[in-house]
């Protein structure tokens, strides 16, 4: 394999794990071999490289939430986060209300 072919794998690799949600669960059922064979090392270094880029990618994660825990944990900060999860779905729906829709059949 070449070293383009993988750059490509893992620069996918890390599209894919920075999307929220069951992506890692989705790669690992169907693009990486369950059972691979003990001769084929293509399919053992993507896998390798796969799992420790989930890996840093959930260490990141990690820092990232203790980093906000700490930032959040001020009382005015909170509120502040309070009110700004608050404000934003409300606003989001005064502006669906207000849209105009365009006339069926226009």
């Amino acid at each position: 394999m070449s070293l383009e072919t993988w750059m490509a794998f893992a620069l996918a690799s890390v599209v894919l794990l920075v999307i929220s949600g069951p992506t890692i669960l989705t790669v690992i059922s169907y693009l990486l071999a369950q059972f691979p064979r003990h001769d084929d090392h293509v399919a053992r270094l993507l896998a390798f490289t796969f799992v420790v880029l989930a890996t840093v990618n959930a260490a990141l994660y990690a820092v990232f939430a203790a980093s906000a825990q700490r930032a959040l944990s001020a009382p005015v900060a909170l509120r502040r986060f309070n009110i700004a999860g608050g404000l934003l779905p409300t606003g989001a729906g005064v502006w669906a209300l207000l849209a105009r829709r365009a006339a069926p059949g226009a």
